[in-house]
């Protein structure tokens, strides 16, 4: 029996109760903890397993696993370091961006050596439609036509000024030479653009030279910005989901027109071959990045977890006995089977278990799939297993309906090791009620037997007096 008498085979009923302790006859009595001070338990004990993982996770990362991976060429960092050289190299030759004043050398690592337009550090020499338009004009003209790693007859034949003229400024296709698929293939913001017209000389239209705004008026200067700095084309570079690397990252593309000529240019689109260099440098660098980050964060993150959890929900429950927690121990909680008994090594690790491999399995499918579907499940979960441990009428979570279990409060319930000691404690009882009435009944025939002879000794006195 628990609370001060939790084992009770093989000891003696004068080993467990005092006799004259009214309190000898308590039987199990199971009382459940109250959810504010469970809910204050498992927060607390959540902290501290997550405070112990992130150490556990920064040691293995730093100290264990990134040296084995050095240690075996699993990491390449000098390729790694050649693939982001060239994404840089290719990005100064597309005159897409403009080199940051701040980098001080090769050397530097605390800033880019190129940034977007928009970047505070030289927005304000790009404030204007002609500091677009030449950029612009250039990646088209020049970049995708001439260079080497993209010049090909091809690219000569498809990005002309043209093509500038329809894909770029929105102008309408006058010669026919794209298919409606194509033209309805255009952003929102570039097809409905009417901000723009082609050249013309005489009337007659010329239209393979890059063609003008409609007007050089204030007006139109605050609507020619306006485009550059469409909204539209911030969703544009979103949707495309441009590489996260370490030079530019997808959070840096600004609303401007020349991120969307990135995006909507990039080799997402089958078509257009001329990329293909660009992406190949970007897959083999993000190939790398990926191989370090396995090393460096998921290998340390899922041994972090396993050690965590099994030091914090399955080795401390088991040494503190009856599923204590740290924030039980504190709260004086603790966990018990359906029936009310102490729960078994097997029924803690199954408790314990349980969650740690649905954590586990979903933090794998996330790594395969999507980091956010992991956190949205995991998330469902909480809430799931939090929910059920309010609204029902157990106040069971999830891992206890799995483990069956019970959390109960450890300093007023009584509960036994198992219906064997609960039976011998209740034989106990018997034996000390049974010693108890015939205590009671030899003494109840002594008093008897005493006045008997008194009455008989009183009779004779009388007889004798007579």
């Amino acid at each position: 029996m628990a609370n001060e008498q939790e084992n009770i085979s093989g000891q003696s009923h004068k080993d467990i109760f005092d006799e004259n302790d009214p309190k000898y006859k308590n039987i199990k009595n199971i009382q459940e903890k109250t959810i504010g001070y469970r809910m204050v338990a498992a927060i607390i004990d959540f902290a501290i397993a997550i405070f112990i993982g992130v150490l556990v996770g920064i040691f293995c990362s730093y100290v264990i696993f990134v040296p084995i991976a050095r240690a075996n060429a699993q990491v390449d960092e000098a390729a790694m370091a050649e693939y982001s050289n060239r994404i840089i190299v290719e990005e100064e030759h597309s005159n897409l961006f403009a080199l940051n004043p701040n980098w001080a050398g090769d050397g530097d690592k605390s800033h880019n050596k190129w940034v977007t337009f928009y970047d505070e550090s030289v927005s304000s020499s790009y404030a204007t439609y002609d500091s677009y338009m030449a950029p612009t004009i250039n990646y088209f003209t020049n970049y995708l036509t001439d260079t080497a790693a993209f010049a090909s007859e091809a690219n000569r034949e498809k990005f002309t000024n043209y093509y500038y003229n329809v894909f770029i400024l929105g102008l309408p296709d006058g010669k026919a030479l794209y298919t409606a698929d194509e033209l309805d293939g255009r952003a929102d913001f570039i097809r409905n653009n009417t901000l723009f017209e082609y050249k013309t000389d005489g009337g007659v239209v010329l239209y393979d030279e890059i063609g003008v705004p409609k007007s050089l008026s204030d007006n139109a200067k605050t609507e020619l910005m306006a485009f550059f700095y469409s909204s539209d084309a911030k969703s544009v570079t979103r949707d495309y989901q441009l590489a996260s690397i370490d030079v530019k990252a997808t959070a840096e593309y600004s609303e401007c027109i020349y991120s969307y000529l990135i995006s909507a240019h990039w080799p997402y689109e089958s078509d257009l071959t001329g990329n293909d260099h660009m992406y190949s440098l970007i897959i083999a660098y993000q190939n790398e990045i990926s191989k370090l980050t396995i090393w460096q964060t998921t290998y340390p993150a899922l041994t972090a977890i396993v050690i965590s959890w099994i030091a914090f929900y399955l080795i401390i429950p088991l040494c503190l006995k009856n599923g204590k927690t740290l924030g039980k121990l504190f709260f004086k909680s603790a966990v018990v089977n359906n029936f009310g008994y102490e729960i078994t090594p097997w029924q803690m690790c199954l408790r314990s278990l349980f969650p740690l491999a649905f954590i586990i399995v979903m933090y794998l499918i996330g790594m395969i799939t999507s980091m956010l579907i992991f956190y949205i499940v995991l998330l469902f979960a909480v809430l799931a297993s939090y929910s059920l441990t309010i609204f029902t009428k157990k106040h069971k979570s999830i891992h206890d309906y799995v483990s069956g279990t019970i959390v109960i409060d450890s300093e007023k319930s009584t509960w036994f090791k198992n219906a064997a000691a609960e039976s011998q404690y209740q034989a106990t009882l018997n034996v000390i009620e049974t010693k108890n009435e015939r205590e009671d009944r030899l003494t109840r025939e002594y008093r008897e037997s005493i006045e008997k002879n008194a009455q008989d000794k009183k009779l004779d006195n009388k007889d004798t007096n007579k």
